[in-house]
């Protein structure tokens, strides 16, 4: 399995251990296998309401045909249902430390995480941009024969992150919910760097925020920018 998927879920296991934020977002085996019809009827009904569904229309289109269309297939639909919504508890941040053992992985994958804005926050887009201010480091792409030398990175912080022979990939993550959020780093990299990567995902950030160059605030700003036209799922 891809060693950020499983850095990343062991982030929200540990963060959110008493919360379904905690669990497997791809289910637990022995739940999965026992789920009913019955119960998959229930979510349909619960959820499938009308405050819970977006229409979007684009092109040559008559607006007022798209709402008699709209009110054929969906008018039927109830407004919203009275029954509580279960799993609707407020996840609280806990933090930890997890520690897992892979044999069959080659090498350390780490994370860490910081208790971050919802999407309803206003500071919700803020920590988008800065996600991408930050940008994903390759060791294949930035160091080595490409540029023969650390220093000549577009990105200061991936200029320190080019010093580290064995550090493979970094790539910072933002995870937004309804109440909460993560944000945080995941590093890839030799085992003997573990320390490093510790260092690189608390002291370096937060000086290298303090030190973020224009351009590199230009670059994160048409970043987004494309992410937005392409309906990019990182968006």
């Amino acid at each position: 399995m891809d060693p950020y998927v499983i850095a990343t879920e062991s982030v929200h296991y540990t963060a959110f251990r008493d919360h379904y934020f905690g669990h497997p977002s791809y289910g637990v085996r022995d739940v999965v296998y026992s789920i009913t019809s019955e119960q998959v009827r229930e979510y349909h009904n619960q959820h499938y309401v009308g405050r819970n569904i977006v229409v979007s229309g684009a092109g040559n289109l008559n607006g007022s045909a798209l709402v008699t269309e709209v009110g054929t297939h969906f008018g039927s639909a109830p407004a919203f249902r009275v029954s509580e919504v279960p799993n609707s508890d407020k996840a609280y941040f806990t933090p930890s430390l997890i520690y897992q053992r892979d044999d069959e992985m080659l090498n350390t994958a780490f994370a860490v995480a910081f208790e971050a804005p919802s999407w309803n926050d206003s500071d919700y887009f803020a920590m988008q941009y800065f996600k991408r201010i930050i940008g994903e480091y390759r060791c294949d792409k930035f160091t080595g024969e490409h540029l023969n030398s650390a220093h000549l990175q577009y990105n200061s912080f991936h200029t320190y992150l080019g010093n580290y022979p064995d550090m493979i990939l970094h790539q910072p993550f933002y995870f937004a919910y309804s109440d909460t959020g993560l944000f945080g780093n995941f590093i890839y990299g030799n085992e003997m760097y573990t320390p490093e990567m510790a260092v690189v995902t608390q002291n370096q950030m937060s000086i290298y925020a303090q030190y973020i160059n224009q351009s590199e605030v230009f670059r994160a700003r048409n970043k987004y920018f494309n992410d937005l036209l392409e309906n990019n799922s990182s968006a």
